[in-house]
């Protein structure tokens, strides 16, 4: 929830967690893409926190995020994540609902 209230003042970012995301149509410094990542990393920046390079995908057509694909389309769910859905048994316990809901809670 911190990020989320670090960066609620920068349009077009979705944050949860630990996983940021920019959408934007257009790529200009003054009032798109590299805006707002200037305006993430300067407050990212004002509170020390960095970002690991591994984990950063900047100018990506899409990305995998929170097992869900990312792009201009929008969101979809990856694959392995519905077939793991499609395969679950009926279920039996409230374990088993447990764990359904907790599977399908980004569907």
């Amino acid at each position: 929830r911190q990020i989320d209230l670090l960066l609620k003042d920068v349009d077009t970012v979705d944050a949860y967690c630990d996983n940021v995301v920019i959408g934007s149509y257009d790529f200009g410094i003054a009032n798109g893409y590299l805006s707002y990542l200037r305006a993430i990393f300067e407050a990212l920046y004002k509170r020390n926190i960095s970002i690991g390079p591994n984990k950063s995908f900047i100018a990506f057509p899409s990305a995998t995020v929170l097992s869900q694909i990312v792009n201009s389309i929008g969101m979809s769910t990856i694959a392995e994540r519905l077939v793991a859905i499609t395969v679950l048994e009926f279920l039996r316990t409230l374990k088993d609902l447990e764990y359904f809901i907790g599977a399908t809670g980004f569907i």
